[in-house]
């Protein structure tokens, strides 16, 4: 199968924008290249750079990257200093609640024990049923309260939990942002060392050229050829 190459100079996109690759979309480059490799059945596609248009794009992606783990870190924190209140709101109301649930068991302790002694004397209790009766009308009453401030103790305790819970993947995902930005600036770090040790000077501007590029010159001549991991199908 041919290896022939066919090379296209940045100019050739300008009159057929709709032929560049959309990964090179924004970005300034030197040629593309299209070519099929030596085992390699599919074309490749291989992006030519100028040493200042690679120091750019290595830039760009650290800026876009940083102002992306910036904005999310933001938000992150955001929802969780509104956790953070939800948190304290739902402790103060527990809190209060837990109060009124003391009260009521106070009440209804003191009900029962009024009712007890009235039915431990007939007589009294006879003289005066309307009191028996008031008596255990108002045990019911602090009875179906005390349910009712139970069930609001457990439900807000449910609410508590998962307010805790949120907290707890805001600060993992606020941990794992920030991991992956030290990562990602440790690579690009050690990518602009490494191009810097081949002998790529990136402060230098290159004078554009349109021959091509060998193997052999890809790091020590004017230009720099990346190839993708992935073969970009033409």
């Amino acid at each position: 199968m041919s290896n022939q190459e066919t090379r296209y100079p940045k100019g050739y996109f300008k009159k057929n924008p709709k032929e560049l690759p959309p990964i090179l979309k924004g970005c300034d480059f030197h040629a593309v290249t299209k070519t099929r490799l030596n085992g390699n059945n599919n074309r490749t596609t291989l992006f030519e750079f100028l040493p200042k248009q690679f120091k750019a794009l290595l830039e760009g992606i650290d800026q876009t990257v940083e102002r992306m783990v910036s904005d999310a870190t933001k938000k992150l924190r955001k929802k969780q200093r509104t956790l953070k209140s939800e948190l304290k709101q739902a402790n103060g109301a527990l809190v209060s609640l837990e109060e009124q649930l003391d009260e009521t068991i106070a009440e209804r302790d003191d009900a029962l024990a009024q009712v007890k002694q009235l039915t431990k004397k007939p007589s009294k209790a006879v003289d005066d049923p309307q009191k028996v009766k008031n008596l255990e009308r108002e045990l019911q009453r602090i009875k179906g309260l005390f349910e009712q401030k139970s069930d609001e103790n457990k439900s807000l305790n449910s609410q508590l939990k998962n307010i805790q819970a949120g907290d707890q993947k805001v600060k993992t995902d606020l941990s794992k942002a920030l991991k992956a930005n030290a990562e990602l600036t440790k690579f690009l770090t050690d990518l602009k060392s490494a191009l810097v040790e081949s002998g790529v000077k990136l402060e230098e501007v290159a004078p554009e050229t349109s021959g091509m590029s060998t193997a052999g010159t890809v790091l020590s001549g004017s230009t720099i050829k990346i190839t993708w991991p992935k073969p970009y199908r033409g």
